[in-house]
């Protein structure tokens, strides 16, 4: 190879080696180095996996905080509260372990992670829904792809598909055009949204009546999703269960759409979980009749899951 076919192969990589300096040293989206609270560091970032980040808060937090109960599900667990819990089921020591997004793959990936770290799981509350229920695979792209040590598929993959998508022209452009003084916490998208449905609700209710729309009048059942890989995700959940004595409840949340869980699914839930750990509030009820008790069509409002919660534990 000639001098000169090197120069040019070495001009072909060299934009390419380029944005890998920058990326390693920006770290966009946080998963290259630990950081102390990755929701506190000021550190400038597009925005973050939460369950990289949640996952991550969790393994800085355990040796302190010792957790024993552990919140699973999508953002409807958002309000599912460790203290609101707490309240409702003395003496444990939860962790809100809830994301966007969730999956059958990631609550059973965290519930295996628990496990094979030797950690006790004395309570468990899943909020799921078919949607949750559906999904048995890791997530795609960097947004909701899995913590390495949830998904058991190694750090390597989970780094590249973080590398890959920060190559593209919006997220480079949305990285450039992030302040230099980066916003600290993490958001809540309906803290607002209810402070202002208390002092007005019509004011937040009126713009949004479009969104609200009209429901069948007979109950409509979701397409099942629980077929062979949902259910083995299902019985090692069950397995580990079993083997720590755990307490645990699974709520099928209450949607806006009053769909009701397929009746197979239902019954293999039944058959792997037990009847009476599960506490079914989809479909058509007083609940799910008043819109008012929604932010939109994907999420209910705290005080129905203070509701659910006071019904799931007041049942034994």
């Amino acid at each position: 190879m000639t001098k000169r076919l090197l120069f040019k192969l070495f001009l072909a990589v060299l934009p390419v080696l380029l944005m890998a300096i920058w990326y390693v040293a920006a770290d966009p989206f946080m998963v290259l180095r630990h950081y102390p609270d990755m929701y506190n560091t000021g550190h400038k970032h597009l925005e973050l996996n939460e369950d990289y980040a949640t996952t991550e808060t969790f393994l800085r937090l355990y040796p302190q905080g010792q957790y024993d109960a552990y919140i699973l599900g999508s953002s409807r667990s958002r309000y599912y509260t460790p203290d609101q819990w707490q309240k409702r089921k003395p003496g444990m020591k939860p962790f809100h372990f809830g994301v966007a997004s969730e999956t059958l793959f990631g609550v059973a990936g965290k519930v295996k992670m628990l496990h094979k770290k030797g950690i006790k799981i004395s309570n468990a509350l899943i909020i799921a829904d078919a949607e949750l229920l559906s999904k048995a695979a890791n997530s795609p792209g960097h947004l909701f792809r899995k913590h390495p040590l949830v998904s058991g598929e190694g750090n390597a993959d989970f780094q590249f598909t973080s590398f890959k998508d920060f190559f593209n022209p919006e997220a480079i452009s949305g990285y450039l055009a992030l302040p230099d003084e980066v916003p600290v916490g993490k958001k809540d998208p309906q803290q607002l949204a209810e402070l202002q449905i208390e002092k007005d609700p019509a004011s937040y209710y009126g713009p949004r009546m479009s969104m609200f729309y009209k429901r069948a009048p007979v109950q409509q059942y979701e397409p099942q999703v629980i077929f062979e890989e949902q259910r083995k995700l299902l019985t090692e959940m069950k397995e580990i269960f079993a083997a720590d004595n755990t307490d645990y409840r699974i709520v099928l949340s209450p949607m806006y759409d009053q769909k009701k869980l397929n009746t197979k699914d239902m019954n293999t839930l039944y058959e792997v979980f037990g009847k009476d750990h599960i506490y079914d509030f989809s479909g058509i009820n007083d609940i799910t009749q008043d819109m008012y008790n929604y932010f939109e069509t994907a999420h209910y409002r705290p005080a129905i899951a203070y509701r659910i919660m006071d019904s799931v534990y007041a049942r034994r």
